[in-house]
């Protein structure tokens, strides 16, 4: 079975303008990156960024990075793009401007929103699948060339007032806003709803999620009070409205503005699986539309990969987000509206 991979967070330190000497690994990169040496000054900065809003899904480390353009968009945002040289040469795009909220949950006591990164390799497609489905407190989960590339993207003005600021008091503050504005609200809930809170906060969490969701849909449809109620509770930054795309990868309708459903998974057709034995104990299957290895039987025991082992490439040819880019499709390098039987 696949070893499950470790996620590797860093503290957030130093980083935007520091000196060329001190910049933090890797160093510049590129010729790009060693204009910006020359001169004495440190590459562009994503605006808020630290390295504390993303996660690096992958075990092993890159430090090849190169910077290769970096753009302000007018919106106080930048969009950085950096190329790594790994089997094949990979893009790396970074875009946006991080803003930050106080959690009472979070591990540093902050949310964070506004950072969008891609990575055409292959595992940059699978972490930016693990961001959409994972609830992270709005951090990103990149690859190792992201990882890489961004710890040259770091505000450093930002990062000196994360450091200041502890955590555990980030929190704490948080915890008490909470409690006393729950406090405020529950006695007016008392005072006007007598026993209904309790009722409703039963219901909830003893009821499945389905039947909660039914409910909620059949009273949305069955009256305009009900639906105003229900406009109220599900505000335009909680529930947007739809705005349906078809994914050129994969053919399914999907809505940009709904994180979970923006993931886009293409499973091995079975018509492409067969079945490889090494000996009578180990075996694997191989797709040959994606020529990946999979479902991996008597390999990696204690979690560890011998040399000549297979590499578990999972159980999708593709596993990332839907898009509507024909260049990205293109960049896959499978063309997926052809007949499974063809790659044969």
């Amino acid at each position: 079975m696949r070893a499950e991979k470790k996620q590797r967070t860093a503290g957030d330190g130093a980083g935007g303008g520091l000196a060329a000497e001190d910049w933090p690994w890797p160093k510049f990169k590129g010729p790009l990156g060693a204009a910006y040496a020359a001169a004495g000054a440190s590459p562009p900065h994503i605006p808020g960024f630290t390295l504390g809003a993303i996660v690096c899904g992958s075990r092993h480390a890159f430090s090849g990075a190169e910077l290769v353009s970096a753009t302000a968009l007018g919106n106080g945002s930048v969009r950085l793009e950096w190329e790594a040289q790994g089997s094949s040469t990979y893009t790396i795009i970074a875009e946006g401007a991080v803003s930050r909220t106080v959690s009472a949950t979070s591990r540093d006591g902050f949310c964070y929103a506004g950072l969008d990164v891609t990575c055409s390799c292959p595992d940059g497609a699978r972490q930016a699948a693990a961001t959409a489905t994972r609830d992270n407190e709005g951090r990103v989960t990149v690859c190792k060339h992201a990882w890489s590339a961004l710890q040259t993207a770091v505000d450093k003005a930002a990062a000196e007032k994360v450091s200041a600021a502890n955590a555990e008091d980030l929190r704490a503050s948080a915890r008490a806003k909470i409690e006393e504005a729950e406090a405020s609200a529950r006695a007016e809930q008392d005072t006007r709803l007598p026993g209904e809170r309790e009722r409703i906060l039963n219901g909830l969490d003893k009821l499945p999620a389905k039947d909660v969701v039914r409910l909620i849909r059949e009273a949305v449809v069955s009256s305009a009070d009900a639906l105003a109620s229900a406009v109220a509770l599900f505000p335009p930054a909680v529930m947007p409205a739809p705005s349906t795309s078809t994914c050129l990868r994969c053919g399914e309708s999907f809505d940009a503005n709904i994180r979970a459903d923006r993931v886009c998974r293409i499973r091995h057709p079975h018509e492409c699986v067969s079945t490889h034995w090494d000996n009578s104990k180990q075996c694997y299957d191989s797709c040959a539309r994606c020529e990946l290895d999979f479902n991996l039987v008597g390999y990696n025991s204690f979690g560890r990969r011998r040399v000549n082992d297979p590499y578990d490439g999972g159980d999708y040819c593709y596993e990332g987000v839907h898009t509507t880019d024909s260049a990205v499709v293109a960049r896959d390098g499978i063309d997926w509206r052809k007949d499974p039987q063809e790659f044969l």
